[in-house]
């Protein structure tokens, strides 16, 4: 019987807690956005994860925080590509065509960040990447016939098709440049809580500057409004799945974190038909196109 280490285990146990937090959390921005600002949900989702990140960083690293230019660029562009541009088109899409459409197609995530970590970081490629890409690129066909409603009856495709199809596919990819510059960030020696704080600043940032040149002015930005505590709460429960993520990958191995984090999207299928029946259509396709993406993505990774 092979012994399997009591870190690895715990590591396990944190990262299934994660992708079912990850789950709630798509769910509860389904929920909220129906008729609730995207852009107030993002804000506050940043907002929340710089305020809980910065002081601790300051209480843990001040003052030798021994951050390299390389890395403290790395984690602005991690925090301008995920905290603010990936969320705004994952939180539209979740909107528009809900969380069990836009979490399958969200994986193409794993594709963009292993194009970039095999040509600028030189990790090398296998089979079994080709081989995981394939199913997830095949289940991504499911579900993105599903979106469009292509099912083959020769009728085009309307714009409003497209649309709902490229927002999760938009979103995905800046989460793949989010995890690659994260991940170079890391390589340069930046503290993990550090490393959060500067991305949720960068994100913050440009979440500002974006506010500012739409409606022209400082005062258009008002995060904190009447109604404002369930968006609190996804902020607050965004800031929890970070953080178990990085403890589940401080004690256990790569391997085993992160293709039992990337089972969400059938948390996700769940606790829409629990909780989401009258929002959320599951259908074959959908189901699935899941089942193929979720196994296409642990075998790129587990390999990894």
């Amino acid at each position: 019987m092979m012994d399997v280490p009591i870190s690895d285990l715990l590591g396990a146990f944190l990262a299934l807690i994660g992708a079912l937090v990850v789950a709630i959390q798509s769910v509860l921005v389904r929920k909220k956005t129906v008729t609730g600002s995207v852009e107030k949900l993002i804000g506050m989702v940043i907002l929340i994860n710089f305020i809980l990140w910065t002081p601790l960083s300051l209480i843990l690293y001040f003052p030798s925080f021994n951050v390299t230019l390389i890395g403290f660029t790395a984690f602005i562009l991690s925090g301008i590509f995920g905290f603010f541009l990936g969320y705004l088109f994952i939180f539209y899409s979740i909107k528009r065509i809900g969380a069990s459409k836009t979490h399958p197609l969200m994986k193409i995530q794993v594709v963009v960040a292993l194009i970039l970590s095999v040509v600028f970081l030189k990790e090398t490629l296998t089979s079994y990447h080709l081989a995981g890409v394939i199913f997830l690129l095949f289940g991504t066909m499911l579900v993105s016939k599903e979106i469009t409603g292509d099912n083959n009856s020769g009728r085009s495709i309307t714009r409003s098709g497209y649309i709902d199809l490229s927002l999760p596919f938009i979103g995905g990819i800046f989460w793949g440049f989010n995890w690659y510059f994260t991940r170079l960030g890391l390589l340069e020696g930046v503290p993990i809580l550090l490393g959060l704080s500067i991305s949720s600043g960068g994100g913050l940032m440009l979440f500002v500057l974006f506010q500012v040149v739409s409606n022209r002015s400082l005062k258009s930005i008002k995060i904190l409004l009447p109604n404002s505590k369930p968006f609190i709460i996804i902020g607050v429960i965004c800031s929890f799945a970070f953080l178990l993520n990085f403890s589940a990958l401080s004690i256990a191995r790569v391997v085993v974190v992160n293709p039992i984090w990337h089972i969400s999207p059938l948390f996700v299928l769940i606790l829409s038909y629990l909780f989401l029946p009258k929002l959320e259509q599951l259908s074959v396709k959908i189901i699935l196109g899941s089942l193929l993406i979720v196994f296409g993505t642990v075998c790129v990774i587990i390999f990894m």
